[in-house]
C-alpha cells in the first residue's frame, strides 16, 4: 500500500513542472475543427487587445514583441465547403 502523501506530492510536481516557462509546450496551430488556432495579433501595443471567437473572450498570450491569441475551436464549427 502506497503511503498517504505520494498524491498530494505527485500533483504538486506536475503544477510545477507545468508551470515552468520551457516545460509545458506551446500548442501548435492545428486549426481543424476541435483543433487549436494559433495567430499572432499584429498589436504593437504594451495593452492587451480585446479579441474574441464569436461571444467569447480569447487567451492572450504576450511574447517579446507581439500578442499570441490560442482559440480551441469547436468540433461541429462551420467551415465553407462543409455540408455535413
Amino acid at each position: 500500500m502506497k503511503p498517504a502523501w505520494t498524491r498530494p506530492v505527485c500533483v504538486l510536481l506536475f503544477c510545477l513542472a507545468c508551470s515552468v516557462p520551457g516545460l509545458a509546450a506551446p500548442p501548435q496551430n492545428n486549426p481543424v475543427p476541435g483543433g487549436v488556432l494559433v495567430m499572432e495579433i499584429e498589436e504593437k501595443s504594451e495593452d492587451k487587445p480585446i479579441v474574441r471567437f464569436g461571444d467569447k473572450p480569447v487567451y492572450l498570450t504576450r511574447g517579446e514583441t507581439h500578442w499570441t491569441a490560442i482559440v480551441g475551436l469547436p468540433p461541429r464549427i462551420f467551415c465553407p465547403g462543409n455540408t455535413s
